[in-house]
């Protein structure tokens, strides 16, 4: 008996008013996945990132390591064969033999570590300067402009730019899928509810940042601090900041400028480097580290090691740095109030050199307070002795003649204790 097939019913008013219910939140969460996959690709954009090589680059990998483990599971089953007894004829066990050569074989070539992941021994960076600057290079591809997109002009009028608030973009900017567009978006939504001149200035660090960019890109920069710097020091916060003094070392207008921003972007990017790190090493930013725990070792490129207590390279190199900025009107808010910050920051190096700096004293003067109170101590032991030393020995006939003349001048003699006293 062949049972007949029932049919799906219409659906029902209360199914259909669900679905479109569901609809809004549904475009809602499309539109929500597209800005992400937006700012993910404006991120890899900006650091230069290839997804596609990244991806290809993992499949290759996992497909290596499925291959070694198909030729582990294959040498298992090949030494299970090899103990059980061998089939008949000389055909099968030469078969057998050659399968596990091979086996030996792909396993010897897969034991060795994935690509990449192998330190080279005698550089740090393998290839050296060349392969670091082509690796640059491709992080530094120019922004592309769909049609009618284009920086402001050099000459344009700030003003509104410093009034106006950063809220919903442009129509046609949302709708363009432009380099430009999707960095402009991406920066609209992560400085959103700050003057516009901040959005602006984010967006000529980005293209300061590539290869190339329009010819007044670096001079409208350095206008917005020229003229805002109060501005831009009130709302952009650190890592604003620090990006616009790294902007100032590549593409400053004057000798002043380049170099004042080139030393505070190599300091504070180094100190990014190392303060990474340390995390590593189980110690908060805020801590110290122990002064007892020192241990001996050779610096890189044959350094002196610093001495903390009356070392003066930490002095030198911020105080440079600031008076360099003093040569500059335009750098020098930028550049002093970023070292003003680092000085309060708790959370550096020169803060905790600075603590290690007042406990080394502090136990130094203690050890010689007590250094000097047991060097006092010796002194007058000495003094006591010499002193003893050099007196006269007493006289003893003289103290016996002085005890005979006192009892004699006592008629009643010596009082005895009462218990001891003759009876009656």
């Amino acid at each position: 008996m062949c049972a007949t097939p029932i049919k799906p019913s219409a659906p029902t008013d209360a199914a259909s008013a669900a679905t479109s219910d569901a609809a809004p939140a549904a475009e809602w969460v499309r539109d929500l996945a597209g800005a992400l996959r937006e700012t993910r690709d404006a991120r890899h954009a900006e650091a230069g990132i290839d997804m596609d090589q990244i991806l290809t680059e993992r499949a290759e990998q996992r497909a290596r390591w499925d291959a070694l483990e198909a030729a582990e599971a294959a040498a298992k089953k090949a030494a299970k064969t090899a103990a059980a007894p061998p089939p008949a004829g000389p055909a099968a066990i030469s078969d057998t033999k050659a399968l596990t050569t091979l086996i030996e074989e792909s396993l010897n070539d897969e034991e060795a570590e994935p690509p990449n992941t192998a330190m080279p021994q005698h550089v740090t960076y393998e290839g050296g300067y060349p392969a670091m600057l082509a690796l640059l290079d491709k992080r530094r591809a120019p922004i592309s402009y769909g049609e009618g997109e284009s920086l402001p002009p050099l000459d344009v009028n700030l003003a509104p730019y410093c009034t106006e608030i950063i809220g919903k973009v442009p129509p046609e900017i949302k709708s363009s899928r432009s380099g430009y567009a999707t960095k402009y978006r991406a920066l609209a939504r992560e400085l959103k509810g700050l003057p516009m001149l901040c959005h602006l200035h984010a967006m000529l660090i980005a293209h300061l940042r590539k290869e190339s960019q329009p010819p007044h890109c670096a001079a409208l920069f350095v206008r917005l601090w020229t003229e805002h710097s109060d501005l831009l020091l009130e709302h952009l916060n650190a890592r604003w900041q620090v990006s616009a003094i790294t902007t100032f070392s590549e593409h400053g207008l004057t000798e002043g400028q380049r170099r004042s921003g080139l030393g505070l972007s190599v300091l504070l990017n180094t100190m990014k480097l190392y303060e990474s790190e340390r995390l590593y090493s189980g110690a908060k930013p805020k801590q110290p580290h122990s002064t007892k725990t020192q241990v001996r070792g050779r610096l890189p490129l044959e350094m002196d090691t610093y001495s903390i207590v009356n070392g003066g390279l930490d002095v030198a190199l911020l105080g440079r740095l600031w008076v360099d900025a003093e040569e500059d009107e335009v750098i020098r808010p930028l550049a002093q109030n970023l070292l003003e910050m680092l000085n309060k920051d708790t959370r550096n190096v020169f803060r905790r050199m600075r603590m290690m700096r007042t406990q080394l004293v502090e136990m130094r003067a203690s050890r010689s307070a007590k250094r000097r109170a047991l060097m006092a101590a010796y002194d007058a032991a000495v003094e006591a002795e010499e002193a003893a030393a050099e007196s006269p020995a007493p006289d003893l006939a003289e103290i016996a003649e002085k005890a005979a003349a006192r009892l004699a001048a006592d008629d009643t003699g010596p009082t005895r204790h009462p218990a001891r006293q003759p009876k009656d």
